[in-house]
């Protein structure tokens, strides 16, 4: 098994979705688990945002000067059915805004990818090596309820896995198991068509929107998941890029799913147990565009 490099620029088309992070409500309590945990952190992200993988990540997400800063937050669902590297999907998070390394002047702020996951063991392998995206293997499930005009997003993480030969050619194909849980569900129902929106998004609804991504650590060798690691691949600098998106952008209202009484949307573990504003965009036809990424020495 052998998973390919497809450098950038890449264009991605497929339709997504945007929940806004409440700037009240659970941020609090992130803050609050964080500073309880470590003890010295006045300010910071709780474990949820990253994998245990990412210890950097976490550590400069709460120093107090390229750390976390708080503002309007994300979480982003994408159906990708055309890309470089073919149809996958995705959840991430982007919590809000965080400091920058002393040797990027140029700008006081950016957006930061804490979490997220995909459907694909090369996406999660051009991700992290690319852009210093901390990308991880999940399976993704989208059903409808036509009735209720409504569509549920189910998100369930990786328990075990196995390479077994291919018969039918040269090598071993990959069989991931996934949790019988999911860490994540969302009920999405929309309330308005889209509109044609022929500008950047991103530019619009702010002027700032610049990610900038820590480095990535890679599995140690000998670990019992190298295998499926192998995608996890680690990088050394920091690096900064601006996607380009454009679509077809409607209104839709999202609920947590995971537990109908209280509507969580994460199981606080693998994925974090936000609260969002009930409306948010529905982009039934997302054009993005990925740059090359900047290398901050």
């Amino acid at each position: 098994m052998s998973l390919p490099f497809q450098a950038p620029p890449w264009n991605l088309k497929g339709e997504g979705w945007w929940i806004f992070l409440s700037l009240v409500g659970r941020m609090k309590e992130w803050m609050d688990r964080a500073e309880n945990e470590d003890g010295h952190i006045a300010r910071g992200l709780g474990p949820a945002h990253f994998d245990k993988l990412e210890q950097y990540s976490r550590t400069v997400a709460n120093d107090p000067l390229i750390g976390f800063r708080g503002g309007l937050g994300l979480v982003q669902i994408y159906r990708y059915r055309k890309s470089p590297i073919g149809p996958y999907d995705e959840l991430l998070i982007v919590p809000g805004s965080f400091g920058l390394p002393e040797t990027l002047t140029s700008q006081a702020s950016a957006l930061r990818i804490t979490r997220i996951y995909v459907s694909t063991l090369v996406s999660v392998l051009n991700g992290r090596h690319h852009w210093n995206i901390p990308k991880h293997l999940a399976r993704f499930e989208f059903s409808e309820d036509k009735i209720l005009n409504q569509k549920i997003v189910k998100v369930y993480g990786l328990k075990t896995f196995a390479f077994e030969p291919n018969h039918s050619s040269v090598g071993w194909t990959f069989e991931p198991q996934f949790f019988e849980t999911p860490f994540f569900c969302t009920i999405i129902q929309q309330r308005l068509p889209g509109v044609v929106v022929p500008y950047n998004l991103i530019n619009t609804l702010a002027p700032n929107l610049w990610l900038c991504q820590p480095p990535l650590e890679s599995a140690q060798p000998g670990s019992s998941e190298q295998k499926v690691k192998c995608a996890l691949v680690g990088t050394k600098k920091w690096k900064r890029f601006l996607p380009h998106i454009d679509g077809q952008v409607g209104l839709c209202s999202f609920h947590g799913g995971l537990d109908k009484r209280w509507g969580r949307f994460g199981d606080g573990k693998k994925f974090p147990d936000f609260e969002a504003y009930r409306i948010g965009f529905h982009i039934s036809k997302v054009d993005m565009n990925f740059p090359e990424a900047q290398v901050i020495e």
